[in-house]
This record gives C-alpha cells, sequence and structure tokens, in this order.
C-alpha cells in the first residue's frame, strides 16, 4: 500500500522523535505518551458534524507503521484500562520474591503479596486446576512445529541465473560458482524495527544477494517445497515463491532477525546452494546450526529468530522460497490423526479454563492477520467450536516488570497488565479521542472489568516493556508503507455469551499432551 500522508504524518514524526542506534540492537527507551503529538495531520481523513469535534480518520499504513513505536512510548497510563494479567509472568515474579527474600518472615511477604493491586490477586483467585489446565496448553504449544530442517530434495532444481557476472545454467552440470557470484550480487540490507527503515551496515548483516528477477527454478522444486510445507505446517493450503539468493562470504553474518512481514506471508523455506564456510554450519534457529550444502532444506514460521553467524572464510549460499497462505481448499498432507489427538487435547483444557480469560498466541502477525500458525491455528479453531462462549482474537502489548525492595516489603510491586492494541485503540493513541466511545464492536472489552487472566503460550519472554522485544531487525528490508509490515503480540479472549458462568463441565478425565511425533513435533 503506497503512503499518500508523505513525511508530514504522525509516524514520520513519531520516528524522528523515537528513532535508536541500529548498529548495537539496543531497545528503545520508554519516553513518555506526551512525546507523541496530540493533533496528527490528516489530509482528507477528517469529518465534521456541526459543532462536534472532528472524526479522525487513520489510514491502516499509519496506524500500523507506528504501532511498534507507540507500543514502546506509551507508560503506565495510556489513556485506557488494561483488560488482563499475564498470569504466567507474576507466577514467575512471586517466586523470586518468595526465593530472594528468603530473610523475610513468609507470612509477612504473602501479605505483601496479597495486597498488591497489580495481579497477585488474581493469581491468588485462580484454582490449581485451572492453572494446570492452562499449563498443560503451554506443553501443548511447545510440542509444535516452528521450524523443520533436515530435508533433502532430490528434485533437479534446474537453476539459471541470467545476473550480469553470476550467470550459471544446470545445463552446466557443475556446482555454482559461489565465489563469482558473490562477487557480483547486490548488497544486501535489512529492516530495523526501531526505526522502521532499510539500513545497510555491515556489523549487522554482510550478505550479498540475487532478486527473483534474476534467476529462475524448476516448477518442480516449488511444488517439492509446497508439499514439504503441508507435511509439517499448519496452515496446509499455501504457495511457495521464489524470492531471492542470499550469499555470505568472509566476515559474511547476519545478527538474529525475523523475516520481514507482509499480508498472507507465514513462512520461509531455504534451499542450499552450497556451503564451503569455516567454521562449519552457520546459519542458526532455535540453537541448532545447519549447513547450507547442495540439496539441503530448511523451513520456518517468519516470525521465529534465525541467524547466520560470522564466517571466517569460504561461502554459503541459499534460494529463499516466501511461503503464502492462499485461500483456495488443498487437501492436507498431514495426518488427521495427528491433528485430531492435539485438538482433543486442547479442547479438555480449554473447557477446564472458567471464561473470561485470555490466552496469549505463540507466534506473532501483523495487525490484519486472518490465518494463524500452528498451535495457534488449532487453538483458535477449537475454541470457536466451543458452545456458550464468545472468541475475539486481539492485538495487544504487556507491560511486565518487578520492583523488589529489600528494606521495605510493602514497596515491592509487579506489573504485568494486558492492554489491547486494536486499530480503534491505535487511533484513540494517535490524537482520536472519542475512537473508543464511538466503537461498539470493542464493547465487550470494556464489560470484562480489567481483571481476567491472560495464560501466555511459548517459550520466548517478548513482552515485556523492560526487555528486548525479540530481535530489532527483520530480513532485507523495511516495508514501512505497508500495513501489514510489523509484527504485533496477539491474545485470544474467551468471554461467556449469554451470562454463562462456565463454557464446559471440566473433565475429571487426565488431560495430558498426546504423545505424537511427525509431523507435528520437532526436537
Amino acid at each position: 500500500m503506497s503512503d499518500s500522508l508523505g513525511q508530514n504524518t504522525t509516524a514520520a514524526s513519531a520516528k524522528r522523535k523515537l528513532s535508536a542506534s541500529s548498529s548495537t540492537g539496543t531497545p528503545l527507551s520508554s519516553p513518555s505518551i506526551k512525546q507523541i503529538p496530540k493533533k496528527p495531520k490528516i489530509s482528507g481523513n477528517t469529518e465534521t458534524t456541526g459543532s462536534e469535534e472532528p472524526i479522525l480518520r487513520f489510514l491502516p499504513c499509519e496506524r500500523i507503521r507506528t504501532a511498534r513505536l507507540i507500543k514502546n512510548a506509551l507508560d503506565d497510563n495510556p489513556g485506557f484500562p488494561s483488560f488482563a494479567y499475564d498470569i504466567f509472568a507474576i507466577r514467575e515474579h512471586e517466586n523470586s520474591f518468595l526465593d530472594s527474600f528468603d530473610t523475610w518472615d513468609k507470612e509477612e511477604l504473602n501479605d505483601v503479596l496479597n495486597d498488591d493491586e497489580s495481579g497477585f490477586k488474581v493469581l491468588r483467585s485462580l484454582s490449581d486446576d485451572m492453572i494446570s489446565h492452562a499449563e498443560n496448553l503451554r506443553k501443548i504449544s511447545d510440542k509444535c512445529h516452528t521450524y523443520v530442517s533436515g530435508q533433502q530434495f532430490s528434485c533437479p532444481d534446474r537453476l539459471e541465473i541470467t545476473r550480469p557476472g553470476c550467470e550459471y545454467h544446470w545445463k552446466d552440470r557443475h556446482y555454482p560458482d559461489l565465489a563469482r557470484i558473490f562477487e557480483h550480487a547486490a548488497i544486501s540490507g535489512f529492516g530495523n524495527v526501531h526505526t522502521q527503515e532499510t539500513e545497510f551496515d555491515p556489523n549487522v548483516r554482510n550478505a550479498r544477494e540475487i532478486p527473483a528477477s534474476e534467476f529462475s527454478v524448476d516448477p518442480k522444486l516449488i511444488a517439492e517445497i509446497e508439499k514439504c510445507w503441508g507435511s509439517f505446517f499448519l496452515p496446509a493450503n499455501i504457495r511457495a515463491v521464489p524470492y531471492k539468493i542470499h550469499l555470505y562470504g568472509p566476515g559474511g553474518q547476519f545478527r538474529s532477525h525475523k523475516d520481514t512481514p507482509e499480508k498472507d506471508l507465514i513462512g520461509t523455506f531455504l534451499y542450499g546452494l552450497g556451503d564451503t564456510t569455516e567454521p562449519p554450519d552457520r546459519f542458526e534457529i532455535a540453537g541448532e546450526h545447519l549447513s547450507a550444502r547442495y540439496g539441503s532444506g530448511v523451513v520456518f514460521y517468519t516470525d521465529v529468530p534465525h541467524a547466520v553467524n560470522a564466517i571466517e572464510k569460504g561461502f554459503r549460499a541459499v534460494i529463499a522460497f516466501k511461503i503464502f497462505h492462499r485461500e483456495k481448499t488443498t487437501k492436507a498432507v498431514t495426518k488427521d490423526s495427528v491433528c485430531d489427538k492435539l485438538k482433543l487435547a486442547i479442547r479438555k483444557s480449554l473447557v477446564a479454563l472458567k471464561p473470561p480469560f485470555a490466552i496469549g498466541l505463540r507466534h506473532e502477525y501483523h495487525l490484519d492477520v486472518k490465518q494463524h500458525s500452528s498451535f495457534d491455528h488449532m487453538l483458535v479453531e477449537v475454541a470457536r467450536s466451543l458452545p456458550d462462549v464468545d472468541v475475539h482474537v486481539i492485538p495487544v502489548f504487556v507491560q511486565n516488570s518487578c520492583a523488589t525492595n529489600a528494606d521495605e516489603p510493602e514497596a515491592n510491586r509487579v506489573w504485568a497488565m494486558v492492554y489491547p492494541l486494536t486499530e480503534t485503540h491505535l487511533d484513540f493513541i494517535l490524537g482520536d479521542k472519542l475512537a473508543l466511545e464511538r466503537d461498539p464492536s470493542i464493547q465487550w472489552l470494556k464489560n470484562l472489568g480489567g481483571e481476567i487472566p491472560l495464560f501466555r503460550m511459548g517459550i520466548y519472554d517478548l513482552w515485556s516493556l523492560q526487555h528486548t522485544e525479540g530481535p530489532g531487525y527483520t530480513g532485507n528490508e523495511s516495508r514501512n508503507w505497508d500495513q501489514y509490515s510489523i509484527y504485533m503480540h496477539y491474545a485470544m479472549v474467551v468471554v461467556p455469551k449469554d451470562g454463562s458462568v462456565n463454557v464446559d463441565t471440566p473433565s475429571q478425565d487426565s488431560v495430558g499432551v498426546p504423545d505424537v511425533c511427525n509431523p507435528v513435533s520437532h526436537d
């Protein structure tokens, strides 16, 4: 989407005020929300009705382009209430209190925790059974794929490169000359998450690339890649599109990053073209180190952090394919029995949770996500099949920090509040102070009371304003003109329908994680 607002927008202003150094990867500090202009210049996006205050209409690209900067700028008073507490974060802080201050009287400390208004009382109100079922959902989440490696492709790739100086044809019957191709390829950039700019810095990324317009591959390879995805991942209905050839030489590297999100993009496939690097196995994902040997493959969701560690000598090259979701229904390769077992286990835990409650999704998505990935895909599908509840999936941010004071127990506090970050809330933050009152679709949030539990899935603590929110970089470019270009954290919120209290009668059966292996789990 093109940005018709130019450089006079709130987005550009916020970007200038909140930019951070790209060379260090240091996260933004949390400046006051007062630094954000209250009256952005919006050309052709206002309406007036008589003497009423003008209604501001923000383009989607403006909301999403400034979302991460705004989220980091929010302080303890964003202007609207939180709706939930991050229970697992609070429990971790509670354990830290109990372990760290062992000189305190335990009864006195517990009195302090019970009196805390920032979430401990919500934690204490939950039954052990409810927490157990939430933990079980986490275990199921951990068993679902985020990436798959070790695949070897026998299909002839029929690679042809037409870029001047990099010419190669599969009929030459030899492996590509990586040193020659590297020498004539274009220098690669990267997206800086904090500044929302495409930058070139060898301290972050030192690499070369060839765009898809300058090479071609055998359609049979594309079909094989699509089949591989459907064997391991959800959603299974996808199309694979050649993107770029990535090359790394002596001194090459790419710090930990995620791939740049865009509309319908859900994954990345890397097909190896050769690897002579020393030290070997320079590609790193989830703690595993992989080679780019010819014909190898690694596939992963776009939000999974990965890196190319520093190369001393030699070269490595891969063809990157983008994996897009498509609406056309195709027969999934994934075994139905495996998914059915996981869905049954998810359902048993969901029906044991008393609504209203929220579950923080494992993966990150852009603002207008239509299809969720892996565990999230099954979780939302199962929740929406339950009776007597409404299910909402919304972007959120979490203020998660802990203040400890050994001398004054009453001064210890935990902040783990969950705030909505819907399009309407973004409009409110950008200056449209009537947005929340005007939008009836968020009325259900006002009815929650602000003290429901949220159970965060996944193993990454990405939500705290006090920590780096994952890698500070994205692959290849920053698409700051595109409303889909920034990752958002999401939560599934389950609320009673028509005043009902429970989703279902909690099952008395033991609820465990099904002992299933491929194609769903990866160790």
